[in-house]
């Protein structure tokens, strides 16, 4: 009987040991795992924070791409616009200068053209001759003996005519000098239009 029970308490004593034994075994299993479990979901982890890392660099990478290209674009408007200005400005002066260049051509024109028709010599001629009619004369009977000019009566406003036989002696003294003065007035002024009128013809056959 004791032989038995020494058996007996033999085989459960390696029954609980093996239990033991797979159960630490079964544990350990487990805690391996969950270790094996949490490695891969830190590493799970770290590659979604790696690619977000990755994205978030792309996307900066745009950003400044863009950020560049805008930057350029905005350069080269600027350069255009500075350009356009300045070729206005130039073209203004070169047209302000055209302008002036040609105001004064034309004032150089005129101014050649006056002096053509009226030269130095011809003007003296002119100031001479002037002067020349201007002087007194003093006219005869027979200066008038074929002239018929409009005429004032000495005596009344009225107009009359000098035939060729009438004479300046047919009148008393003192209206007979006053005719005399008012026909030789007469005549200048004719002799003066006829001369002016010759001088405009001259000058336009130039």
């Amino acid at each position: 009987m004791r032989q038995k029970e020494e058996a007996d308490e033999k085989k459960r004593k390696e029954e609980a040991k093996k239990r033991k034994e797979e159960e630490e075994e079964k544990k350990n299993k487990e805690e391996e795992e969950h270790k094996r479990k949490e490695e891969e979901e830190e590493k799970d982890v770290e590659e979604e924070e790696e690619q977000k890392r990755k994205e978030a660099d792309e996307e900066k990478r745009k950003e400044e791409e863009e950020e560049k290209k805008r930057k350029e674009e905005e350069d080269e408007q600027k350069r255009k616009t500075e350009e356009e200005e300045k070729r206005r400005k130039e073209e203004a002066e070169k047209r302000k200068e055209e302008d002036e260049r040609k105001r004064k051509t034309e004032e150089e024109e005129k101014k050649r053209k006056m002096h053509h028709i009226f030269p130095s010599s011809l003007s003296r001629r002119v100031s001479v001759e002037t002067r020349t009619m201007r002087q007194p004369k003093i006219y005869t009977p027979k200066d008038y003996r074929y002239y018929k000019p409009l005429k004032v009566n000495v005596s009344t406003p009225e107009p009359i005519f000098v035939g060729s036989q009438e004479s300046t002696y047919t009148l008393p003294t003192g209206k007979k000098e006053g005719r005399r003065d008012y026909v030789t007035r007469e005549v200048l002024g004719v002799d003066e239009k006829s001369w002016i009128e010759r001088f405009l013809n001259e000058c336009i056959i130039t």
